[in-house]
């Protein structure tokens, strides 16, 4: 019985494995390429939305229930789209009627509230990211009044 001679299946064997090298390098060269560039896409849109969204007042009943007022603003470069406010004690999250912030634009918003709040967060996106600003009942943003 004959087979192939050593020096022909060492040939082989080293051809076989430098072309499944050559395979796995183009594959991780292009799937590298591909993350390396999705991350700088999203690295760029982060640092164009930052900060993009700062509550700079939320004027808060000093009863228990009633109107509360938030102001904030956007001082990033970028659109603020899908803007809305969470009220986590009466359990609404509220969309509000400015819908959209430009650049450097100031809104506002009037909740009527069934109970106070500890915090307040507006939440929107910027770029196709999430954002979102908070004030806290204990953060000088916060008045009561």
């Amino acid at each position: 019985m004959k087979g192939i001679s050593p020096m022909i299946a060492i040939v082989l064997l080293i051809a076989f494995t430098v072309a499944i090298g050559g395979i796995m390098s183009v594959w991780l060269t292009g799937l590298t390429n591909t993350q390396t560039q999705q991350v700088s896409n999203q690295s760029a849109a982060q640092a164009k939305c930052t900060p993009a969204l700062v509550i700079e007042l939320v004027k808060a009943p000093s009863v228990v229930a009633g109107a509360l007022n938030i102001t904030f603003s956007n001082p990033s470069q970028q659109t603020i789209n899908a803007i809305s406010a969470l009220i986590p004690n009466n359990m609404t999250t509220i969309t509000l009627s400015a819908t959209s912030l430009l650049p450097g634009d100031v809104g506002t918003a009037r909740v009527n509230v069934s109970s106070l709040p500890t915090f307040v967060r507006v939440l929107g996106t910027c770029s196709g990211l999430p954002v979102s600003a908070t004030c806290e009942n204990s953060m000088s943003c916060w008045q009561t009044g």
